[in-house]
């Protein structure tokens, strides 16, 4: 009886005991935890056992096997997941981590590239470099109200990472904490964090003493009270394809957007003074970008690797360009320098010097020629526009019009996609917007005639897709009416405030043209002498009888013929001009 009686309560202790194994959902973990950690010896973990453990030792790292492990949440011992832990678990897909761990170290769960999501809990202080680096397939992080530092890397190459909210406890966030993440599109920091901000909803992380933005999205809107695009803050957005950064910005920082392979666009503001090393490294998409005036300095390799990049304008501020700053730029033919006098550059700068051409500023050719690393351009031209105007004939008569040809001459740096001027008359003269041609410079192009102020017309000639061909000759012509009572003599038109709006976006002013013509009066030749030869006879009947048949003569001024002013000339004109013979003989 007594031994029956141990029995069921060994039993019983035996079912207790049991109650208290973790029930492993995964095999492979299973295996690894009671390899190590079952101190019984009875081929189970109990929760006690787990409890127990204070360091993983870098058990899981490598282990490809490993595919789902929420029972870490009872190692209750852990304080930490120590660095490498999980290194390499490609194939981990979930872990649930214990509620007491303080940080998460140095590479703990470097790619673990099948992890979808991660829950950080509410103790831990600090995730270390590398923490989650290169863990491609995460799409969430929770992180927790109470978290102080996100070190180097910590979360570089997560790039199914959509969304990430900073809370109020963060003081340190590497630059380089979010590297290569391209998915970000939702950023916000929580109001109340008092080191870093994401105003106006500007799906970037900001530092707010020095508005410097830190990390920035492919949906991200740079605010303007930003002054520094911050080191590594856009690298490795491959999704990024446009930016327009904002007046304001004076620094673009290191490697700011290096290996943007999608980025073709990027309006640069003319606060910009400083680009910094490797800023556009690897945008191999990147076809032109203007350089604002007031750039003072291009950093080495800024532009290196920008494959695609095919001219690139150098404005007359800059001051220093550093080793290789246009280095693979292998497609980099047109080189456009605006400084008087040239600066000194390494033969680094532009490698592909031999086969391009520089354009330089009108005065500033032999300087070019002569100076060191410059010269090595296999061209080198002057820049160049302008606009003139012509008037044909250069002399009308009163009542009459001519043709108004406005013409462009300009250098094949800049191409362009607007022109607009004002054309300023003289009293008694005018344009009609239906009497305007535009040349085959101007295909696809429109044209308003918009009047201004009394005798001020503003003309555009503009292209939403295309631009203007060529680099000389005839854009459009308008006809230039007078009025009858206009006096004979010499008139001056100009057309001023003339803009180019060339294929940067930047509009480029243009010094003022004017234009010249003569004006014979009427009263110069008598009523009736149709060829203006100072005579009215029986030649201008004839050749009044021909125009009216349709046989029009080549000298021929209809206002003469009109003798009834009628604006019409008939059979009353030439009978009238008949009598007015008569009666001039009978005198």
């Amino acid at each position: 009886m007594k031994n029956a009686i141990l029995l069921f309560f060994g039993c019983i202790a035996s079912l207790a005991t049991n109650a208290q194994n973790i029930n492993f959902t995964d095999d492979c973990v299973k295996t690894i935890c009671v390899e190590n950690w079952d101190t019984s010896g009875d081929g189970e973990l109990s929760m006690a056992e787990a409890a127990a453990v204070t360091d993983l030792n870098t058990k899981f790292a490598f282990e490809t096997d490993v595919i789902r492990f929420p029972e870490l949440q009872y190692f209750t011992g852990l304080s930490c997941i120590s660095t490498y832990d999980f290194y390499s678990c490609k194939n981990l897909r979930s872990i649930i981590l214990p509620p007491q761990i303080t940080y998460i170290g140095s590479s703990a769960f470097f790619g673990c590239i099948n992890l979808q999501e991660i829950v950080i809990p509410d103790a831990v202080k600090t995730l270390n470099q590398y923490a989650f680096n290169g863990c491609s397939s995460l799409r969430t992080v929770t992180l927790p109200e109470g978290l102080t530092t996100i070190g180097d890397y910590a979360f570089s190459a997560c790039n199914s990472l959509q969304g990430i909210a900073i809370p109020a406890s963060t003081t340190s966030i590497s630059a380089s904490a979010f590297w290569s993440c391209s998915s970000l599109t939702s950023v916000t920091v929580d109001l109340d964090n008092t080191v870093y901000d994401s105003r106006e909803d500007c799906n970037a992380i900001i530092k707010t003493n020095t508005n410097t933005l830190q990390l920035g999205t492919v949906s991200t809107i740079i605010p303007t009270s930003v002054t520094t695009i911050g080191a590594s803050a856009f690298y490795g957005n491959v999704r990024l394809q446009n930016i327009d950064i904002p007046e304001g910005v004076k620094t673009i920082g290191i490697s700011a957007f290096s290996g943007c392979t999608a980025l073709t666009t990027v309006t640069l503001p003319s606060t910009l003074t400083s680009i910094g090393s490797n800023a556009f490294t690897g945008c191999k998409k990147l076809t032109s970008i203007l350089l604002p005036e007031g750039l003072k300095t291009i950093s080495d390799f800024a532009f290196k690797g920008c494959a695609a990049l095919r001219k690139i304008y150098i404005p007359s501020t800059v001051t220093t360009i550093d080793f290789y700053a246009f280095s693979e730029c292998s497609r980099l033919t047109k080189v456009a320098a605006a400084k008087a006098s040239p600066i000194s550059i390494d033969a680094s700068v532009f490698p592909y010097a031999f086969k391009s051409t520089l354009y330089v500023s009108k005065g500033s050719l032999e300087a070019y020629r002569n100076a060191a690393t410059w010269q090595d351009f296999n061209t080198i031209v002057e820049l160049g526009q302008e606009i003139t105007a012509t008037v044909e004939p250069e002399e009308m008569e009163a009542g009459t019009e001519a043709t108004l040809t406005i013409s462009l001459a300009n250098d094949d740096f800049f191409s362009y996609r607007s022109v607009q001027t004002d054309i300023v008359l003289p009293n008694n003269f005018y344009l009609n917007a239906d009497d305007i041609v535009l040349s085959d410079r101007c295909t696809g192009m429109t044209v308003t005639l918009n009047p201004q102020e009394e005798n001020v017309y503003h003309l555009t000639c503009t292209s939403e897709t295309g631009f203007i061909t060529g680099t000389e000759g005839t854009l459009l012509t308008l006809a230039l009416h007078s009025n009858d009572g206009v006096a004979g003599g010499e008139y001056t038109g100009t057309a001023q405030n003339i803009t180019l709006t060339n294929d940067y976006g930047k509009q480029q002013p243009l010094v003022d043209a004017e234009f010249k013509w003569n004006v014979i009066g009427r009263n110069t030749f008598a009523m009736g002498d149709v060829n203006h030869d100072g005579f009215v006879n029986v030649t201008d009947v004839s050749l009044s009888v021909n125009y009216i048949l349709g046989n029009i003569p080549p000298v021929f001024y209809k206002e003469n013929a009109d003798i009834d002013q009628d604006r019409n000339v008939n059979i009353t004109d030439i009978t009238n001009l008949v009598n007015l013979i008569l009666k001039k003989v009978e005198n």
